[in-house]
């Protein structure tokens, strides 16, 4: 690859905190470094507002400010300009908010390499919307962005868009990577964090991810905790819910309209967004994923890396993690079934060879889910792709 051949991240990301993906960013960063491939960050002007951007900026890292609801002239003229000035010939999107512009200014210059990392899976979302998005992922993909390479986080996804008629060399399947240097890491243990919780040594805390309550089944999760309450009283909910946690009310609201439930139950916790997820982890009993729909799930990957059990739907998007012995899968939308599945992992967690299968599973996670690996994988296909 040729000098200064620099690469430019252009990512929707406004989140409060910078989870899994910005730590991957910085390591992907780092891994090209040793390319002498120099990499310029644009986010959102939100962006500015969060800790992890102002951390970044701090570090000395080029980051720029776009407004994706502004003017696509005003954009493409930017990002072209920017582009010219860092000498950047990757293009590198997530998210999909900047993906127009960035093809338009791929065609500009015929040197410039675009890759699109596709993150999402919206097969959960009504069917009017469905098609919206199948509408879009076809103009993106066929029209404007056919000169580009797609990253799908899931090998359902990579058939979707080869289907949609992305060339089988252009659609390449990789996985997220697990960053375990987070921006913020308590050092509190588990007995701590779980008294911050009010939490009993008896009562068991099943951990839930709800930031979108019907894409990520918060309906499915009341409900099979009601049910497996009757056979074991101490289970108690946990849902980390949305940005602000002053909109609780709207997942109250969600559950008293969606289930039998009124969510106000004292078993249902509302648990704010954090910096270091992992401390609801370690507070965990069982992770439970009862999504509609999934790209990759990264709080599954967060769960399995510390030797959580999880019980999961059965979706296309979560399959990989069904070879690891810490996993329960339960039928899609299946209440029943779910509510079965955790108190079968709650049986499994009683097992005299459950430290042992703990050990294994954390081990396997860490080598086959290396954010180091990942980097390097990324870096690959920047340079395949410049063959």
């Amino acid at each position: 690859m040729k000098k200064n051949n620099n690469l430019i991240i252009l990512a929707g990301y406004k989140a409060v905190y910078g989870g899994n993906f910005i730590p991957s960013l910085i390591n992907l960063e780092n891994t090209l470094l040793e390319q002498d491939i120099n990499t310029i960050y644009v986010f959102p002007p939100l962006a500015k507002e969060r800790e992890w951007c102002k951390k970044m900026i701090e570090e000395g890292k080029t980051i720029l400010f776009l407004d994706p609801n502004s003017g696509k002239l005003d954009q493409v003229f930017k990002l072209n300009k920017w582009l010219k000035f860092y000498k950047c010939g990757i293009i590198y999107t997530h998210f999909s908010q900047y993906d127009i512009i960035s093809s338009i200014c791929s065609y500009l210059k015929t040197n410039r390499r675009l890759f699109m990392h596709v993150h999402s899976d919206f097969t959960g979302v009504s069917d009017s919307s469905k098609q919206q998005i199948k509408i879009k992922s076809y103009i993106r993909n066929r029209i404007l962005g056919r000169k580009a390479t797609l990253i799908p986080v899931s090998d359902h996804l990579r058939e979707y868009f080869i289907k949609l008629g992305v060339p089988d060399n252009r659609c390449i399947y990789l996985p997220n990577g697990l960053s375990t240097n987070r921006l913020v890491q308590e050092p509190i243990n588990r007995d701590e964090l779980r008294l911050r919780l009010s939490l009993t040594s008896e009562q068991k805390l099943i951990l839930s991810f709800g930031w979108e309550p019907h894409i990520k089944g918060v309906d499915i999760a009341v409900e099979s905790i009601r049910l497996a309450r009757i056979s074991n009283p101490n289970l108690c909910l946990g849902i980390v819910i949305g940005n602000n946690y002053s909109e609780k009310q709207k997942w109250i609201d969600y559950i008293n309209k969606s289930t039998n439930c009124t969510g106000l139950e004292d078993w249902i916790i509302y648990l704010e967004q954090k910096e270091d997820v992992f401390s609801y982890h370690k507070a965990a009993d069982i992770m439970l994923s009862s999504s509609r729909s999934e790209g990759f799930s990264y709080t599954i990957l967060e769960s399995l890396s510390i030797g959580n059990q999880v019980v999961s739907s059965n979706l296309r998007g979560t399959n990989w993690a069904r070879k690891y012995v810490l996993t329960n899968v339960f039928t899609s939308e299946n209440i029943t079934d779910c509510a079965h599945a955790i108190l079968d992992a709650i049986k499994q967690s009683e097992g005299k060879d459950f430290e042992l299968k703990k050990s294994q599973t954390i081990k396997r996670i860490s080598e086959e889910y290396s954010i180091e690996n990942w980097s390097k994988k990324i870096s690959e296909i920047f340079l395949e792709t410049n063959k």
